[in-house]
């Protein structure tokens, strides 16, 4: 197992990312000491397990590799999938808006936003040109930020609309200073920055306080590979620590 904890330069601040593919199984946290394990049999509806993400009003959501989504409401699941209106169900990532609404990231169908009744698609159609969605998560201005695997990242911005859903998206990618387009995470850290993990490297680009439609500056980005220090170039995590100061440690298992 390759680790690295990449240093950042503001204090008390530190970036981890890990450059090794990880399995997971869904285990719900009972306490400190114990964890119960949920399966098909428990009820959930794919034993693959790729996202997990517990929305603004508690409910733990669980997307799968074949069987759609899982919502868990701490007693029993309840299933969506393509059949309900989800665009594909093989999901890779959820997250959610300014409004409540889950936005769930998927393996070739785009993205489904889904308002607790309906779900509205966000495709090709719509101006997401790739729609392998591995990585989703809302900006500084309500925005959402879509990193997708050969596509680079999307910022997408909801817009009113008298008849149905519509979204205003803009790319970003290698031609625009992005280290790389097959991105494999993202997080925004506590100073507004965003983070892009890729298969490639990484990239740092700048919150921009400006109160401007772009929450961040585009321009002002620094990235990460192993020319300039990055232990291993496929970043599949990136993750904040708040524990430790500024550090940098590389570390094989």
């Amino acid at each position: 197992m390759d680790f690295l904890c990449l240093r950042k330069w503001l204090p008390n601040k530190i970036i981890l990312l890990t450059v090794f593919q990880l399995a997971f199984s869904f285990r719900f946290i009972y306490s400190q000491k114990y964890f119960i394990p949920y399966s098909v049999k428990d009820g959930l509806s794919q034993s693959q397990v790729y996202a997990i993400y517990q929305d603004s009003r508690g409910y733990l959501w669980v997307g799968t590799y074949g069987g759609g989504v899982n919502r868990y409401d701490g007693i029993s699941f309840t299933h969506y999938s393509t059949k309900n209106g989800l665009c594909n169900n093989v999901v890779y990532s959820i997250g959610e808006d300014g409004d409540g609404n889950l936005w769930f990231g998927t393996d070739g169908g785009g993205i489904s936003v889904f308002n607790g009744y309906d779900f509205t698609t966000i495709g090709s159609e719509d101006g997401l040109k790739n729609e392998h969605v591995y990585s989703i998560i809302q900006g500084n201005s309500g925005e959402m930020w879509v990193g997708t695997y050969g596509g680079g990242v999307f910022m997408i911005q909801p817009r009113a609309s008298s008849d149905k859903p519509h979204f205003s998206i803009m790319h970003y990618g290698v031609e625009e200073g992005l280290v790389n387009d097959s991105v494999l995470s993202m997080i925004k850290d506590n100073n507004g920055d965003l983070w892009v993990g890729t298969a490639g490297g990484a990239s740092w680009i700048a919150n921009n306080p400006s109160g401007s439609q772009n929450s961040y500056e585009l321009t002002k980005q620094i990235n990460f590979t192993e020319s300039n220090g990055l232990y291993h170039n496929v970043v599949n995590v990136v993750y904040e620590d708040h524990i430790f100061p500024v550090n940098m440690t590389a570390l094989d298992i």
